[in-house]
């Protein structure tokens, strides 16, 4: 039946790659394809011909971009694998891709432990209740230790990691792994690159090692209260496959985090790897019942093909060759090629006329995909990230998505005058891809302003306008999306009252506008006699008075954080329209801010520097230099691990300063924390 065959939802393992950046997630990734035969031949990331980089610029870069997904085989479970970003600038790929997956393989460097980003990852694992394994790569280092690791992850992600694999080295080499459980050495033949594998026994000398560690894991695995426990006390040892079942439902319930071991790149640790995945992580029938509102009530949608159709999109993406790519994770239900199905955010009837399952950026064509499967839909137009598919005869809506802040923007122009419209439609077709990004047009000067979340985010998107769509365009340095916020309070009232088409249309409102807590964005607050108008008036309220937040700030930034209080409604009756009552509120935001003076906030980075001892002065100097606060200082072998909150304003180009502070050394990684006050006058924003 092939890869793509028919299987069981039982036999099916949504799962994901995580980590930081340059951990061999995408090495993984490619042995993983090859060794369950989906490709002949192993590409490598430094060459860049692995099958998850596909775009150009992620093979220049050597990175992962964007989260590409890939389908597999292995011991006649259908696996749906993810390989998601490292970079922080890309963590929207990891934050979509862990809203459909069930469970996660953390590859964690053998040398350098946990790292920033993956404490990010691991935290956004953990929002979603996904059961994780972690693998610890890159055992043939210098300086590797697992144990390390060990200790790492427990101290700083805060769970409980246990030992299933131990390294085993001879002569100071990293030759294969042991099978604490099943006392076995597993070595990997490298003439064959890894694919054929021999067992052996555990030699002598680490005998008592490996006992001991497998006494542990059977203390973590076996709970008080399983049946098991008397049976490992009455006989001092238990078979491997019924130890084996009970770490699942452990692992399941995130108790603990298994731990192997590898080095990828010697095509080292694979096979038992994609072994645990099946072992240990859960199939869509065994995870939580994913939570949808079905009219007015909640309903726990199981993977059930009889069940009601619930698919949520959850990642777009506009192919050159192939054309608009809809991703979605199918909770419930079966669809199938020529189904009319509803989005019930647009209220659109929607034919699913070509289904693919997607091998990176090649497409294989699916005629049906049943629940817990992920696919996607080719030609799906008008679709966005977070939208759910359903049936028409049972709407229903699936739980939102949510995504990191964009805190910096650059400026397009176009090169000529034609390619204006080109340059506006590509900017909208990658705004379409990536919900981070977020497009304007400057009212005075006519240039396309696109937020993002980060320097590089927005340094590819100049990069794909010139090389995947072949447009040419000025773009400017990223700049700094500042935002603004009131301390103090102000009342107004407004009153709309206008024959528009003949029709009078009126409404009055009066509203108390006043600081709110920090990162709260804008609340509204309804007076009990108020809160029982049409909906479509508390609607058309709420629009008018982000309309009169937006570029309100003394500085002409958009105002966040307040809290507008509606203290009166005139009631007009007949002449009430959603018109009136929008730009009656839009009107009273406009007269109490002007009543007031604004404050500018500027987006606080936390930065995580990794530079050796003697390098040490100088970093902390320059953190200082650009306004940074360092929270904290970690020793780990001969480096320094420093953690602080800088201003984004004065980070821009940091890679570069960096390297020449540290000749080449250190290295860093940084994301957005909060918006905070701006303390320094000379920074403030023109």
């Amino acid at each position: 039946m092939g890869v793509f065959g028919v299987f069981a939802t039982s036999q099916l393992r949504n799962i994901g790659i995580l980590a930081h950046i340059d951990a061999g997630k995408t090495t993984l990734t490619e042995r993983v394809l090859f060794y369950s035969g989906v490709i002949p031949l192993m590409g490598e990331v430094h060459d860049g011909t692995t099958v998850t980089d596909w775009m150009s610029q992620e093979q220049e870069r050597g990175i992962t971009i964007t989260a590409a997904s890939i389908s597999c085989r292995w011991r006649d479970t259908h696996i749906n694998l993810i390989d998601t970003p490292g970079h922080v600038d890309f963590t929207v790929e990891v934050e979509r891709s862990l809203r459909v997956l069930d469970g996660a393989v953390a590859v964690l460097s053998a040398v350098d432990g946990v790292q920033s980003q993956t404490e990010a990852v691991w935290r956004q694992a953990q929002h979603h209740r996904l059961p994780v394994l972690a693998f610890v790569n890159k055992m043939d280092r210098e300086g590797a230790d697992v144990h390390q690791v060990v200790s790492d992850i427990e101290t700083r992600l805060g769970v409980k990691p246990v030992l299933f694999q131990l390294p085993l080295v001879v002569d100071e080499e990293f030759v294969g792994v042991i099978d604490i459980l099943s006392r076995e050495v597993v070595r990997f033949d490298s003439s064959t690159k890894g694919v054929r594998t021999t067992t052996e026994s555990v030699p002598e000398h680490i005998l008592d090692e490996v006992e001991i560690a497998r006494e542990m894991l059977l203390d973590a695995v076996l709970v008080e209260g399983d049946p098991l426990v008397d049976a490992y006390l009455l006989h001092g040892d238990l078979p491997r496959e019924t130890v084996i079942e009970a770490a699942r439902r452990v692992v399941h319930a995130g108790k603990i985090v298994p731990v192997f071991c590898g080095a990828v790149l010697k095509n080292i640790g694979v096979q038992p790897l994609l072994d645990a995945v099946v072992d240990l992580l859960p199939a869509p029938t065994e995870i939580t019942p994913e939570t949808s509102i079905w009219g007015s009530a909640a309903l726990a949608l199981k993977a059930d093909v009889e069940g009601p159709l619930a698919a949520l999109v959850f990642k777009r993406m506009n192919d050159l060759r192939v054309g608009s790519v809809t991703y979605i994770r199918l909770f419930s239900g079966q669809l199938k090629v020529g189904d009319t199905v509803l989005n019930p955010r647009t209220g659109q009837h929607v034919v699913i006329g070509r289904l693919v399952r997607m091998l990176a950026n090649e497409p294989v064509e699916l005629k049906s995909v049943g629940a817990g499967d992920i696919a996607a839909v080719v030609g799906l137009e008008a679709q966005a990230t977070g939208d759910t598919l359903c049936s028409i005869e049972h709407p229903l809506q699936l739980e939102a998505m949510t995504f990191p802040q964009s805190v910096a923007f650059v400026a397009l122009e176009p090169a000529t005058a034609e390619d204006s419209a080109p340059l506006e439609k590509a900017v909208r077709s990658l705004v379409e891809e990536d919900p981070t990004l977020q497009l304007s047009i400057d009212p005075h000067t006519g240039q396309l302003l696109v937020r993002g979340v980060g320097e590089l985010q927005l340094e590819v998107l100049s990069e794909r306008l010139r090389i995947d769509y072949r447009l040419h365009c000025r773009s400017s340095k990223p700049r700094v999306a500042y935002l603004e916020t009131v301390s103090q309070s102000a009342e107004a009232s407004a009153c709309f009252s206008r024959e528009v088409d003949a029709v009078l249309q009126e409404a009055e409102i009066s509203i108390r506008l006043s600081a709110a807590t920090r990162g709260d964005g804008l609340q509204l607050l309804w007076a009990k006699e108020h809160q029982d108008l049409p909906k479509d008036f508390l609607r058309a309220m709420e629009e008018g008075f982000r309309q009169g937040l937006k570029s309100a700030g003394d500085q002409g930034y958009d105002i966040v954080d307040v809290l507008i209080q509606v203290t009166d409604i005139q009631r007009k009756n007949d002449s009430e329209t959603e018109l009136a009552f929008r730009l009656s509120a839009r009107e009273a935001v406009v007269k109490a801010l002007s009543q007031i003076k604004t404050i500018c906030l500027e987006p606080q980075m936390r930065v995580e520097i990794v530079t050796p001892d003697d390098y040490m002065g100088p970093v902390v100097g320059d953190l200082s230099a650009r306004r940074g606060n360092i929270t904290q200082v970690l020793a780990k072998a001969k480096h320094q691990v420093v953690t602080a909150l800088v201003p984004l304003s004065t980070m821009f180009g940091y890679a570069t300063d960096l390297r020449s502070l540290t000749q080449g050394r250190a290295s860093f990684t940084m994301q957005f924390y909060r918006y905070e006050r701006i303390t320094s006058s000379e920074d403030s924003p023109a």
